[in-house]
Order: C-alpha cells, then structure tokens, then sequence
C-alpha cells in the first residue's frame, strides 16, 4: 500500500508538472507577441508620421511659394517643437528655367511650441546650410531669389488674400547657424548669358538673434569679399525673415494630425486581426 501510495503520488505530482508546463510557455509566447505586436504598431505609427509630416511640408512650401520643393529626409516632433531636415530640393517656378533652384543640405529647428501662438517665438536653435543656390535673374530684371522671398514671407499676397491684423511675430534666436557653400549666377539683362560660379564658404554663428539686421551686415560683408558684388543681397534673401513661415500649421495641428494617423491605424489593425483566420 505504502508502494501505490508513494506511486500514485507520483504521478499526481508528474502530472501536475507537465500540465503546468504548456501552461507557461503558452503565457510566455502570448506576452512575447504582445510585445512584439506594440513594438511594430510603434514603428508603424512612427514611420507614418514622418511619412505624413514630410508630405505636409512639402506640400506646405509648394503652395506658400510656388516652388516644387522634395524633402529627402524629415526627423518632427511636433511635442518638442523639434525638426531636422535633409537634403530639401526647391525647383524654379513658370518664368525661370525648369532648373534646380536651391539645394539645403541641412536645416534644423528648435521651437518652444507653446511660444508659436504668443507675441515672442522662442528658438532655441536654428540651423540652416545651403549646398548649392542657383540665382537667376530674366531680361526683365525678375530674380528668383526675390519670388521666393517675397512668396516665403508673404509679401506677394493680394489684399484679399491676406488676412487682417496679422502682424508678424518678435523671436529670439539663442543659437543660429548659417552656411552658404556654392552660388551659381545666371544674369540674362544684358541680352547675353553671364554665367559665373562662387564658392564663398560662408559660415556663420550668432547668439541671442531677436533681428536680422546684424546677421544681414555680416552675411552681406562676407558674400562682397567672396566677391559676388551687386548679387550679394540676392543671395541673402533666401534667409527667411519669418521664422515660423511654413512650420507653424504642422506645428500647431500636429497634436490633432497626429492623433487622427493614429485611430486610422489602430482601426486599420482592429479590422486585420477581426478578418484573421482562427488558428486550428
């Protein structure tokens, strides 16, 4: 008796063991692909995002200035007020050679979002390299340079487009960065072609910017000793004069643009997994 006892427990206790075994390798692999299923919904979110916020600001820049414009990489985040791009192509607009504008190989923003709405935008740091710059000026004296700024800024609005009691906002720079590498200039006035090429590899720093008076006098300063003459303010004005120009709507909706790419995907998600098939 004590025999059977001893084995009947046995197997009790044997059975208790492998019952329990499946139990916690099946917990294990349904946490690992919950983990996994977050992982991936994160990465999708992400890359839809970016992919989003990209085409938002290319589309953003073409209707503002009338210049196709491709961004070949975009890091936003809109909650920090954050923004890096790479490599951002502007092509000439109807009136100018079907040609590359300008090329940025580096642009980097740094905002307080809470100050876009305010009186005072706060940026903290604001990097900007331009590669290549192709100016043009017509035989009738347009520059494309001046197009894009006056568009960029909002210059060229008409009275009924632009919208009443709009001041443009004071800001404060902490940190600037601005490089010019290469200008091309083009000049078709004269009625002959005057092509010339300029590498002024302009590099500048400034600290606690509140107005581009100071940055212009230097910029303009080293743009005449390059050697680039009567282009020189030409080429400055690609600087944008307003700092939240076309990233202040993406900014200022990213919360709602945001939220709404996320319920389109969990609902995408929600209706793969209803569809499945049960698994046997």
């Amino acid at each position: 008796m004590k025999n059977r006892i001893l084995f009947d427990h046995g197997m009790s206790s044997g059975t208790k063991r492998s019952s329990s075994v499946p139990f916690h390798r099946c917990s294990g692999g349904i946490i690992r692909s919950a983990l996994v299923g977050v992982i991936f919904l994160g990465a999708l979110l992400t890359l839809l995002w970016m992919a989003f916020f990209r085409f938002a600001m290319e589309r953003e820049l073409l209707v503002r200035t009338g210049f196709a414009t491709s961004i070949e990489r975009l890091y936003c985040n809109p909650m920090s007020g954050r923004m890096r791009a790479d490599t951002i192509t502007f092509r000439n607009p109807k009136g100018f050679p079907d040609t590359e504008f300008m090329r940025l190989s580096e642009v980097g923003l740094a905002i307080k979002p809470l100050t876009i709405r305010g009186d005072l935008v706060s940026v903290p740091e604001l990097t900007l390299v331009v590669e290549q710059l192709s100016l043009v000026v017509t035989h009738t004296g347009q520059m494309n340079t001046r197009v894009f700024s006056d568009a960029l800024d909002g210059t060229n609005e008409s009275e009924s487009d632009r919208p009443p009691d709009r001041p443009a906002p004071e800001f404060e720079i902490e940190q600037l960065s601005i490089t010019i590498k290469e200008v091309d200039i083009e000049d078709l006035r004269s009625g002959t072609l005057f092509v010339r090429r300029y590498r002024p590899g302009v590099h500048r720093e400034f600290r606690n910017v509140t107005d581009f008076d100071e940055v212009v006098r230097t910029l303009l300063g080293d743009l005449l000793q390059a050697g680039l003459g009567t282009y020189a303010p030409g080429v400055l004005a690609v600087i944008p004069s307003r700092l939240a120009g076309p990233a202040g709507p993406v900014f200022l909706q990213g919360d709602e643009r945001l939220k709404a790419t996320m319920d389109s995907v969990i609902e995408l998600l929600k209706n793969r997994f209803e569809t499945a098939p049960e698994d046997p």
